[in-house]
């Protein structure tokens, strides 16, 4: 008996050292990403691997000069551009959306070739000063990151004709960005913008200007350009009917205010002579000038507002295809929709209306063509 018990007490010892052993045994070593090699240095198109298995970039990035193009997606986890890059003289377009991208180095201002840099949803929060060297550039995307300011320099790409900064964080823009005279498209939707700079207005190319779902209360005077033909400001926080759009008045084509806090239209309203698209919905309007009537409107949106009534001569809108009058507070059907001949959509829901089927048969052979939603 007294054998087996020191059997068993010499067999728990044994036990013990071994697990002690091996828990004082360092943890093997995570094995490395695999590398990999750019098989041929002369490819015109540099495609990023998948980062859950190889290292990012090819151990001869240096080598690869005459690549045009390096692409990569959200399998990456780039974090920033490595130093290797300034050897990528020849590329002209970066297309790395999704990579992971938190900073981008200086060295990015030697890119001298690039004339694309699509940047969009990474994680990036400043843009260096560097990239206003980026002589060539014409397109440059940094959409869905999280910039809170541009470097004065944006003012320097004199070429730039597109530039999209949507869904960041900007408060402010630099007054430089009015140096960008051959910019065409400007999108800033989905940023914490209150206003604008005056030298914006300096923007002789620029056509399309998005700032919808910002903060903007108002626009100073001047601050927008006569070239402009589609304006987007909706979900802002507006008061007032923008008059720095007058400048634009001959151009203009498109203009966006639905979801704003606007009341009034000014009694100055000018005649814009080629507007098609209006949208005014989700304000606080109380009566719409008879200076619309003019306009050659396609679509005119209102809904959501405290309408009663719409001037009659509004009856002169000889090719609007849409209008939409829901959610106001109409009692009647007003005299100018019967000679919209040319409607082919009316919305008239959440009205006060009393309607008979008489009513509404005279309205339906009055525009034959349109459907009406009561």
């Amino acid at each position: 008996m007294k054998l087996a018990h020191k059997t068993l007490f010499l067999l728990s010892l044994v036990v013990v050292l071994v697990v002690a052993i091996v828990i004082s045994q360092p943890s093997a070593p995570k094995p490395s990403p695999k590398t990999w090699t750019l098989e041929n240095i002369h490819t015109p198109t540099l495609e990023l691997r998948d980062g859950t298995e190889f290292q990012h970039w090819p151990t001869n990035l240096a080598e690869a000069t005459q690549v045009k193009e390096v692409i990569g997606d959200h399998s990456q986890n780039l974090t920033t551009l490595p130093p290797d890059i300034v050897k990528l003289k020849r590329v002209s377009e970066w297309n790395l959306l999704g990579v992971g991208l938190k900073t981008l180095p200086p060295e990015i201002g030697q890119l001298d070739s690039t004339s694309r840099l699509y940047l969009p949803n990474n994680e990036l929060t400043t843009i260096p000063p560097e990239i206003g060297q980026l002589k060539k550039l014409l397109r440059l995307a940094l959409t869905q990151n999280q910039i809170k300011s541009l470097p004065k320099e944006i003012g320097q790409l004199a070429r730039l004709w597109v530039l999209n900064l949507g869904e960041n964080q900007l408060r402010v823009l630099p007054v430089e960005i009015g140096n960008l005279g051959q910019l065409e498209k400007l999108d800033l939707d989905h940023n914490q913008l209150k206003t604008l700079p005056a030298s914006m207005g300096k923007m002789s190319e620029l056509n399309v200007l998005n700032l919808g779902h910002n903060q903007i209360q108002s626009i100073p005077p001047n601050c927008l350009p006569k070239s402009l033909y589609i304006l987007d400001l909706r979900a802002n926080q507006l008061t007032h009917f923008p008059k720095a759009t007058y400048q634009a008045r001959q151009r203009l084509g498109t203009l966006e205010l639905q979801q704003n806090k606007i009341k009034a239209l000014p009694n100055d309203l000018p005649h814009f002579s080629r507007l098609n698209d209006l949208d005014l919905s989700d304000n606080q309007l109380t009566y719409i000038p008879a200076i619309l009537g003019k306009s050659p409107l396609v679509y005119l949106g209102l809904k959501n507002n405290q309408l009663s009534d719409l001037p009659i001569e509004l009856g002169k809108l000889r090719i609007i295809r849409s209008l939409n009058i829901a959610n106001n507070r109409f009692t009647k059907i007003p005299d100018c929709v019967y000679k919209l001949k040319s409607l082919k959509h009316l919305n008239l829901s959440g009205n006060p209306l009393h309607l008979s089927t008489t009513d509404k048969k005279a309205l339906q052979e009055a525009l034959p063509n349109a459907k009406i939603k009561y």
